[in-house]
């Protein structure tokens, strides 16, 4: 009788561990995600991002201090802060933005960060019209409570 509990608790003990290493802990939520689009006569795109970043986390991973936001395509040019907070900004991985802050956020903080940039390569031709094709953005990890995309109909 001793070693079937014994083997029921180690089975126990063996699904518990298994369940809490493959659980993720969420640990930030954009609360706000705004895209304003501005064509240009070009074809190409300004694209405003303004976005409201909550740590919910600090102690898994440490403090927040920079984040990636995915971008359309690895055309891109002219990568602009426009807050004060963004300590640096560049192109990351081919499609993405790396924005490192001035300083260090913990659980309960939120974010708010903007910055534009240029984007080429967004439109093709479909049937004698122009076609864009816009993805705002991704976050693999992290849930998106409201986001809103603004498309500017001057230049179209």
């Amino acid at each position: 009788m001793n070693k079937k509990i014994f083997i029921f608790i180690l089975l126990a003990i063996v699904a518990i561990f298994i369940c809490t290493s493959f659980t993720t802990k969420e640990l930030d939520r954009i609360e706000n995600y705004e895209i304003t689009v501005t064509p240009q006569d070009d074809g190409s795109l300004s694209l405003l991002y303004d976005i409201s970043w909550k740590v919910l986390d600090s102690t898994t991973e440490g403090p927040l201090t920079w984040v990636q936001i995915g971008i359309p395509n690895s055309s891109v040019d002219n990568i602009t802060a426009l807050t004060k907070n963004i300590d640096s900004i560049e192109q990351y991985r081919s499609t993405y933005v790396k924005i490192v802050f001035k300083e260090s956020y913990n659980a309960g903080d939120v974010v708010n960060f903007r910055f534009k940039i240029h984007q080429n390569n967004m439109y093709s031709l479909k049937n004698d019209m122009c076609v864009y094709e816009f993805t705002p953005g991704w976050f693999e990890d992290i849930a998106v409570d409201n986001i809103t995309v603004k498309w500017k109909a001057g230049n179209v």
